[in-house]
């Protein structure tokens, strides 16, 4: 293999030679399992886009979130999000009942994952699972909001139109800016939901 490599290399510029052993390593990251492909990336290369379930979805880890879970469902709901895979990292509260009457609509998927750091290994869980089933999976907290600047359109048009400048052929993700909103007074956290008691910008 060695003498094979060496014959290999006297034929090639050194530029073509390291792109290929950079690849011969990004193909081995992911055969491993050290490298998660970008949602987007993976689901370019799986299907054709007209033949997914959904065209965006959430999926986030939670735990003890029940008091902000319905809200926040409902807003993201609201804006086109179709589909929410919620991963349980051993709630004690109220987290079921609250999404009782979603998971029997199908809108949400409650997937218990128990153990900690496991956030990076239920974004990989989500990816592996619902990759054929969803165009986009957005990945954010559930004190996180996806927040169109056009009130008009739908976070997936948004989405579309993004990709669609950019060249969805070499898009392999979105980043989304944000912006932080502090505790607005409270000392505590309340016990409703958070868009409208944690309004003031942090600065």
């Amino acid at each position: 293999m060695h003498k094979l490599k060496n014959f290999l290399k006297s034929f090639m510029p050194s530029s073509v030679w390291k792109i290929l052993r950079r690849i011969k390593s990004f193909i081995k990251s992911i055969i491993l399992g050290a490298i998660t492909l970008p949602q987007s990336l993976a689901l370019y290369f799986s299907r054709e886009p007209d033949n997914f379930k959904y065209d965006i979805a959430i999926a986030t880890i939670m735990k003890n979130e029940g008091a902000y879970l319905e809200e926040w469902i409902k807003y993201h709901l609201l804006v086109g999000i179709k589909k929410f895979y919620l991963y349980d990292n051993e709630s004690t509260d109220n987290t079921k009942e609250v999404l009782k009457p979603y998971i029997e609509r199908g809108i949400v998927d409650l997937i218990y994952f128990p153990g900690k750091g496991q956030q990076i290994p239920v974004y990989r869980d989500a990816v592996k699972r619902y990759k054929y089933d969803c165009r986009y999976i957005a990945f954010i907290d559930v004190d996180e909001f996806i927040r169109p600047m056009d009130q008009n359109k739908s976070v997936v048009d948004v989405v579309n139109e993004i990709f669609s400048l950019a060249n969805r052929k070499r898009a392999a993700g979105l980043v989304i800016p944000r912006k932080t909103f502090g505790n607005s007074g409270y000392v505590k956290p309340p016990l409703t939901g958070g868009t409208e008691q944690f309004y003031l910008l942090y600065s």
